[in-house]
C-alpha cells in the first residue's frame, strides 16, 4: 500500500468487540476501510476474570459454549469480510488495560469502538474507554455510533456514507 504525503498506511486495525449493536456497527466500519486499504482486522473480545463453576473445563470450550463465543464465531464468518484476514482474540483482564496492552504490543494503525453513550460496559460509557484508550496508545481511534454503519434495512455502510450521508453522524477521532 502507497502513502500520500506524511499518512501512514493502514494495515492493521484493531476492533474491540462487547457483540453488542455498537461493536458491530464498528466492525461494519473497520471492515469497510480494511477492504479499502488492504489491511487486517483483529476482533478482540475482553471477558472478566476466568470464573468456571462446576468441574473444569478448557478456556476454548468455556468461551466456545458462552453466547460471545458465538457472537464472536458469526463474527468471523462474515460474508462481507472480502479479501482481508479478519483474525478473533479472546483475553481475560480489565477492558482497559488489556486493549491498551494488545494495541501497543500488535502495532496496530487504528483501533475502532463502538459507542452507544451509554453504559454498555461497565462502569465506564463506551465513549469514556475509547477517550482513555486514546490517550494511553500510540494509534488513532475512531468511535463509532451504531446508527453511523448501519442502514434502515439494516446493511453496512461505509465510510463514504458516513460522510453526512442519510443522516448518519461520521466517526468520531478520539
Amino acid at each position: 500500500m502507497t502513502t500520500r504525503g506524511n499518512r501512514t498506511p493502514l494495515s492493521r486495525i484493531l476492533v474491540p468487540a462487547s457483540f453488542s449493536t455498537c461493536s458491530e456497527a464498528a466492525l461494519d466500519y473497520a471492515t469497510s476501510l480494511a477492504n479499502r486499504a488492504g489491511a487486517s482486522i483483529e476482533l478482540l473480545h475482553v471477558r472478566g476474570t476466568l470464573a468456571i463453576v462446576g468441574r473444569p473445563r478448557p478456556v476454548a470450550t468455556f468461551f466456545a459454549d458462552s453466547d460471545e463465543g458465538v457472537a464472536m464465531e458469526r463474527a468471523l464468518s462474515r460474508g462481507d469480510c472480502g479479501r482481508i484476514e479478519v483474525r478473533g482474540r479472546v483475553e481475560y483482564g480489565d477492558l482497559f488495560d488489556t486493549i491498551t496492552r494488545i494495541a501497543e504490543d500488535g502495532h496496530f494503525d487504528l483501533i475502532v469502538m463502538g459507542h452507544s453513550g451509554g453504559s454498555e460496559i461497565p462502569p465506564r460509557t463506551p465513549s469514556d474507554l475509547a477517550h482513555r484508550v486514546a490517550r494511553a496508545v500510540h494509534c488513532p481511534v475512531l468511535s463509532v455510533g451504531a446508527v453511523m454503519a448501519r442502514d434502515d434495512a439494516g446493511g453496512s455502510g461505509s465510510p463514504e456514507q458516513a460522510q453526512g450521508g442519510a443522516g448518519r453522524p461520521a466517526p468520531h477521532v478520539v
